[in-house]
């Protein structure tokens, strides 16, 4: 966002005191810069970036802010300040920046499959859930593929057969030669559902991310949903985190 969009964003703001715009603005330059502080000169800049009237007395402003039981700013050094945490919690709130937990449901597969293995392949799996459980289908198939992609080839390095799937420069071979490798490998015995499975989740994550004017439904990802969890699960185990 930048600060045109920002200032249109605060419903009044040209009605607001001077005070409460020079709070606005400090808020919005430690956002936009992850900054921990902000200068006198930094709101400044941020009035004169929008041709906006300097209010007078700046200096004075912020300084009664810093003051009395519960300050607005906290003062860190001449000229420099911050807000205080109560004043940015607000402001938070205001502008919906919030640390909202999200918890994936078990309604596509049950995240604990993924207790003990990797924190990044849970990471993948709680987005795989949750694009499913909003109704973002097609973001939901992205996630699965990356999911058993990287099962896939952790599979392979498990079993320190690496090199079987990977080009002369090194690189992993596209997904569709991973199962393929994967599903006729000599080393392990892989299921029934699996080996129906993988094909076809596959085959609908590829119309879902190439075809321009196909849309993913739940019924999709629900046509597959059983085999999805009988191949990851399976890919769990195989792996033996």
């Amino acid at each position: 966002m930048n600060i045109s969009n920002y200032i249109d964003s605060v419903e009044g703001f040209s009605s607001k005191t001077n005070t409460d715009k020079v709070i606005y603005m400090a808020y919005f330059f430690m956002a936009v810069n992850d900054a921990k502080t902000f200068s006198i000169q930094d709101i400044v800049g941020c009035f004169q970036d929008e041709h906006i009237k300097l209010p007078n007395h700046i200096q004075q402003l912020l300084h009664s802010k810093s003051t009395g039981k519960t300050p607005v700013l906290i003062k860190k050094s001449k000229g420099v300040y911050s807000l205080s945490r109560d004043t940015n919690k607000k402001f938070d709130s205001i502008f919906g920046i919030e640390n909202i937990s999200i918890i994936p449901s078990t309604n596509l597969f049950p995240i604990e499959l993924f207790n003990n293995t990797r924190g990044y392949l849970e990471s993948v799996a709680k987005q795989a859930i949750v694009c499913y459980d909003y109704g973002l289908y097609d973001a939901s198939l992205v996630m699965i593929r990356k999911l058993l992609e990287t099962l896939i080839i952790e599979a392979f390095e498990k079993f320190n057969k690496s090199s079987e799937i990977q080009n002369h420069e090194g690189h992993f071979y596209m997904l569709s030669d991973l199962i393929g490798k994967f599903l006729n490998h000599s080393d392990w015995n892989i299921g029934r559902n699996t080996k129906i499975g993988l094909p076809k989740i596959k085959k609908l994550a590829d119309v879902s991310a190439h075809n321009r004017r196909f849309v993913a439904k739940k019924p999709d990802i629900d046509n597959v949903k059983s085999e999805l969890r009988f191949t990851i699960e399976e890919l769990i185990h195989l792996i033996d985190y």
